[in-house]
């Protein structure tokens, strides 16, 4: 099984998804696996621990919601400033990836190298 990525990106995907839209914090675990295709499961815990620190930073922000069955939630939106440290972020990462990239010789491209070199 893959290693996960750093927990340090943890919070810039959590970033990320919430710029897709609204959630709470079990969605954004569920959205986390299927958009890594389950090579990502975040405990529930972590998320939430995430997402208070999100709103500390004022990259996000949470209301009050009324769920399933009149039970309350916290939904957490990404504000304005979210989406600026966003950008910078997802853009630190592509340069990051890029040189990454360069150094394993792998082309750059949608799928993983077929073979890497020096056999690695």
């Amino acid at each position: 099984m893959p290693r996960p990525p750093s927990p340090d990106g943890y919070p810039t995907m959590c970033l990320a998804l919430l710029a897709g839209g609204p959630a709470h914090g079990y969605d954004l675990v569920q959205r986390l696996a299927e958009r890594t295709g389950d090579e990502v499961r975040l405990p529930a815990g972590l998320v939430y621990a995430i997402l208070h620190g999100l709103e500390q930073d004022g990259l996000a922000e949470a209301s009050w919601d009324e769920g399933p069955a009149a039970r309350r939630r916290r939904v957490y939106r990404v504000t304005e400033r979210g989406r600026r440290v966003l950008a910078e972020r997802t853009a630190q990462w592509e340069r990051h990836r890029r040189a990454v990239d360069r150094v394993l010789g792998v082309e750059p491209g949608p799928g993983p190298a077929s073979a890497a070199p020096g056999g690695l």
